[in-house]
């Protein structure tokens, strides 16, 4: 028969062992959930960026000022540089088909703002509307990442709840045990 004193020391071991465990899990889930807010960072960036677009392009079309073609293609670069930095995270949140897609509408709408700077005010009308369209696709797209980008967010803390709730209950059993 083992000593009062022996028990006591296995199952203080014990649940020190469990309670190491599961600060393990828990602190593993914590860094999962940053390194999806990180990803969220970025997508925020991109969809700032393609909002201010779309500001700036209404200003454009509706004032004709100069300065406000310069300031599209500044939030242009923003946007460009964003996605460039955030490929990966892109990539892997909605696939390689809707980056390629966001790319493609990125550069559309450059080429397609290149062209309205070279036309004369009486042209300028009729590129507008294909310029409001791509620009339509590009909010539309940047939406549809930021969204997916949500959901993924919303499933990682629901992990993260779920494992710290089981966590607290097996440190509970191990103590009542």
């Amino acid at each position: 028969m083992t000593s009062l004193r022996s028990k006591i020391l296995t199952s203080y071991g014990l649940s020190m062992a469990a309670m190491l465990i599961i600060v393990a899990i828990v602190i593993a889930d914590l860094h999962y959930l940053q390194t999806h807010i990180i990803e969220g960072e970025a997508v925020q960036d991109l969809s700032d960026a393609s909002q201010k677009i779309r500001r700036d392009e209404k200003n454009l079309f509706l004032y004709h000022d100069p300065n406000d073609l310069e300031q599209l293609r500044q939030q242009l670069d923003v946007a460009r540089n964003a996605l460039t930095e955030g490929e990966r995270v892109f990539a892997a949140i909605v696939g390689p088909d809707e980056l390629q897609q966001l790319e493609l509408a990125l550069s559309s709408y450059s080429i397609q703002l290149k062209q309205y700077a070279n036309l004369s005010p009486s042209q300028r009308p009729a590129k507008q509307e294909e310029i409001r369209t791509t620009g339509q696709q590009l909010s539309v797209l940047s939406q549809d990442l930021e969204q997916s980008q949500r959901g993924i967010l919303t499933e990682t803390t629901s992990v993260a709840a779920r494992t710290l709730m089981i966590a607290s209950v097996t440190v509970i059993l191990i103590g009542v045990g």
